[in-house]
Formats: C-alpha cells, sequence, structure tokens
C-alpha cells in the first residue's frame, strides 16, 4: 500500500473509532462535558521520532532555464529514507472545551551520487557523470487551536485549526570536469511553507492508566503561491506510570504534494513517510 493509501487508512481508522465510541456510550454519558477533573490541564511529550520509507520527489524550475528535472531525492541522489530525529508535542488546556498545542521536530538528510543523466536544479545543470553532494533540513514548527466538542471522562473529541510552518534549507553541490579543469556547481535556497491546516482528534481511556490518542491534520487548497495536499496523522497509545508522568509510541503518516509558485522559489515538492514514535510525557 502507498503512504497515501496508509494516510488515509489511518483517517477511516479514526472515523471508526469515533463512531464506535459514540455509538456504544451509555445515555447519561451523552452530556458533552461532564463533571470531571482535568487531569491534563498541561501536557508535553519529548521522544525519538523515526521516520522511515521516506520517498520524496523535487523539481526546482529557473525562469530562465525553465522547467526543472523531477529528480527523485532517494533513487537519483541516494539521499538516506530513513532518520531518526527528536520530537516535542505539547497543549496548555484553558478549560475543558478550548486548547492551544504546538509541535516541533527537525529533519536533516543527505546523499552522495553520480549523475546518470542531465539534472537541472534551479539554475544549475549537473551533467552527466557529476558527483552531486545534497543536503536537506526540514524544521517543523506547529501551533494550533482547538475545540473540544465532547469532553467526558471516558473520551474526548475536539476539531481545530492551526498553522504549519516548515522552514526548509536545501543544497545540491557537485564537480564535474572540464576539460582539464574542475567546475565546481552550486544550488542554495532557504523558504518558509507556512501552510494554514485544519485537525480532527481525540482520546479514548480503555483504562484508568492507559489510553489511546489518535489526530489528523490536513490541507487541501489554493493558499496564495501555494497549492496541494497535506496529511498528517498521529496514532498513539500510552499508558501513565506515575502521578504526572507516563510514556506511549505510535505510528505518523505522513504525505505532502506541493506546488509553489513563488519569486525566490518555483518548482513542486512531494514527500511521504511512514513514523514510529516513542516518548515520555508529564501533564498536571
Amino acid at each position: 500500500m502507498s503512504q497515501r493509501g496508509k494516510a488515509l487508512s489511518a483517517v477511516y481508522l479514526a472515523a471508526f473509532v469515533i463512531v464506535g465510541a459514540l455509538a456504544s456510550a451509555p445515555a447519561r454519558s451523552q452530556a458533552r462535558y461532564e463533571e470531571h477533573d482535568t487531569l491534563e490541564r498541561f501536557y508535553l511529550r519529548l521522544g525519538g521520532f523515526n521516520q522511515r520509507d521516506i520517498d520524496s520527489t523535487l523539481r526546482i524550475d529557473s525562469k530562465i532555464l525553465g522547467l526543472g528535472t523531477i529528480v527523485d531525492l532517494e533513487n537519483d541522489l541516494a539521499m538516506e529514507d530513513e532518520v531518526t530525529v527528536a520530537r516535542i508535542d505539547g497543549f496548555y488546556r484553558f478549560n475543558k472545551r478550548h486548547r492551544l498545542g504546538w509541535t516541533w521536530y527537525r529533519t536533516r538528510r543527505e546523499g552522495t551520487a553520480i549523475a546518470v543523466r542531465d539534472i537541472q536544479i534551479g539554475d544549475e545543470i549537473f551533467p552527466v557523470g557529476a558527483e552531486i553532494n545534497s543536503h536537506l533540513d526540514f524544521e517543523t514548527y506547529k501551533v494550533g487551536y482547538s475545540w473540544s466538542f465532547i469532553n467526558v471522562k471516558k473520551y474526548e473529541f475536539y476539531i481545530g485549526a492551526g498553522l504549519d510552518a516548515s522552514r526548509v534549507s536545501l543544497k545540491f553541490t557537485g564537480e564535474t570536469l572540464t576539460g582539464e579543469e574542475v567546475e565546481t556547481l552550486d544550488y542554495r535556497q532557504r523558504s518558509t511553507l507556512p501552510l494554514p491546516t485544519v485537525a480532527f482528534g481525540g482520546r479514548f481511556n480503555i483504562t484508568d492508566k492507559f489510553k489511546l490518542r489518535f489526530r489528523t491534520e490536513v490541507f487541501s487548497l489554493e493558499f496564495g503561491e501555494f497549492e496541494g495536499t497535506w496529511r498528517d496523522t498521529l496514532l498513539l497509545g500510552e499508558y501513565n506510570f506515575g502521578k504526572n508522568v507516563g510514556a506511549g509510541g505510535g505510528l505518523n503518516f505522513y504525505d505532502i504534494n506541493l506546488k509553489l509558485e513563488r519569486d525566490s522559489l518555483r518548482g513542486v515538492f512531494d514527500t511521504s513517510y511512514t513514523g514510529f514514535l516513542l516518548y515520555l510525557k508529564t501533564y498536571f
């Protein structure tokens, strides 16, 4: 199954969990906000985030040379297809209805390969035989507001909106032999991609100590200089082993297909991966 198919399957699974939870809930708990202690007014998790089976394609156009070459970063440039990074997530809850959440992680990947065809990246052409060193630095910041339309002791469901601001740094350098001289080729680009997103998620308490969480964020529209789709889905299970501490883990399905029409950066960028997250958490 493709990464995009996995992400959609995760969304369908989340919807199934919600429908099942609501259908099986006793009538007395249908009040949207029953009286119970809010144990997670502040919530923070810190973990290791393993991204694997990364599949990325990139095309950077030039005003002078026109459309660039569609490059498979993993196959054409031998960029790493698995990395492990640190990740921070959390939220602050104002009350049972409203909260503000955040996420940060940074992915750095590198690769070295010999070009088997001419590759145009922006204003640079890397000819056949050139050694290309590639670097991709993808730093993600998320902030968003969520409204819990149901929040009872057993389960909670919310919708929200926010901003995913990714800072992207690209560097492609190469050397090629021209006659008896070595020519150095260098393309660098830095850009920030601010994408508005909508989110849907919740939790389901299996026991007092063990719970499930899910969250899916989506973007699919034309927004100024951006056009494309973006999906990010988390499915987590966690266990509270102390009064204010716990641990958890789960899956992350990520898929982005983006077209840019900026003056400074024009082209397309597609990437997807399956992520595995293990973390410690604190809450009070």
